[in-house]
């Protein structure tokens, strides 16, 4: 029997967790490959559902058949749950540094830091209001909920924030 130095060195959270890591790595691709309009917020949520869209469609390295049992485990097993909010940790550093590379800036930068915070609320409040769909429909139904919700929580945002004035001119 040979013998694999690998055995043993990653947790069974870091092993089912890869997949976080994974997406993180292919949102943060797919915002490089967007032209810079000048709205960060809106590239990352295009980045996102770009990838959502593929795994949906069974491309790219994270089906979404992975990702929703990815999402069963994370209820149901604590532990997994923890090093989940650790490895986010990572994914936010590979995002915050495709942010800094198209703001011309550092990834700790406030506007950096802005963006990203923004865009993980965003995401939270979706994936609540589409829990049940994404961890209990069938592919597309679930899909299309992620996707759906996404896409309505960015939009509220927008629709009571992105009209704001300055503290200036208050």
């Amino acid at each position: 029997m040979a013998h694999n130095d690998n055995y043993g060195r990653y947790s069974k959270e870091d092993i089912v967790l890869a997949t976080v890591l994974d997406f993180g790595t292919e949102v943060a691709e797919a915002l490089r490959g967007l032209p810079v309009r000048g709205n960060e917020l809106e590239s990352l949520c295009e980045a996102f559902l770009q990838v959502v869209d593929a795994a949906a469609a069974g491309g790219g390295p994270v089906p979404f058949e992975q990702f929703q049992q990815l999402q069963r485990i994370i209820r149901d097993a604590p532990s997994v749950a923890a090093r989940q909010r650790e490895m986010s940790d990572t994914k936010n550093v590979m995002l915050a540094t495709a942010l800094a590379e198209r703001l011309g800036t550092t990834p700790d930068s406030i506007t950096v830091r802005l963006v990203l915070n923004t865009w993980q609320v965003i995401g939270q409040l979706s994936m609540e209001q589409s829990n049940e769909a994404v961890l209990n429909g069938d592919l597309q139904v679930a899909a299309r909920a992620a996707r759906d919700r996404l896409t309505e929580t960015y939009n509220e945002f927008v629709r009571t924030c992105a009209g704001a004035r300055s503290v200036e001119s208050l």
